[in-house]
């Protein structure tokens, strides 16, 4: 089973406070019921999500960070499926992946889920999914002084 956000809610700090507003975010995104906000000067990445109306949040430092990916699940594709049928078709979910140097378990965050968002929006939901692993992935690169 994988390793959703609120399932390694205990792998980093775990806030249960609306402080996502804090003026030190600059940046914010939501996917779906999932929301984003980065802090660029002290390089961490604030992750939330509501749950039984409790929002629910993990703060992760990015210096602990060891990769920053997307993966991609499918469905089962068989054999000559893809001749009829374009790939996207077969797309479950996306996710924002990552991992850390210490051996923590993987943190997986669901930017796209086949159940909740549309098949249309998935072009605008890989552009701003592959930006924000750029910008987080050069951000932990960035050495403390």
């Amino acid at each position: 089973m994988k390793n959703e956000f609120i399932k390694s809610g205990t792998e980093a700090q775990l806030l249960l406070s609306g402080k996502d507003h804090d003026p030190s975010f600059s940046k914010h995104e939501k996917f779906g019921a999932l929301y984003l906000s980065l802090d660029s000067i002290k390089r961490r990445l604030m992750v939330s999500k509501v749950v039984n109306k409790i929002r629910q949040s993990i703060q992760i430092p990015l210096n602990v960070t060891r990769l920053i990916s997307i993966k991609k699940a499918y469905s089962n594709i068989y054999i000559g499926q893809l001749r009829y049928r374009k790939l996207e078709e077969f797309l479950e979910t996306i996710y924002l992946q990552i991992e850390f140097f210490d051996g923590r378990n993987t943190i997986h965050l669901p930017v796209f889920d086949r159940a909740s968002n549309n098949l249309r929006e998935l072009p605008e939901i890989e552009k701003k999914v592959k930006y924000w692993q750029d910008l987080l992935s050069e951000l932990r690169l960035v050495k403390d002084k």
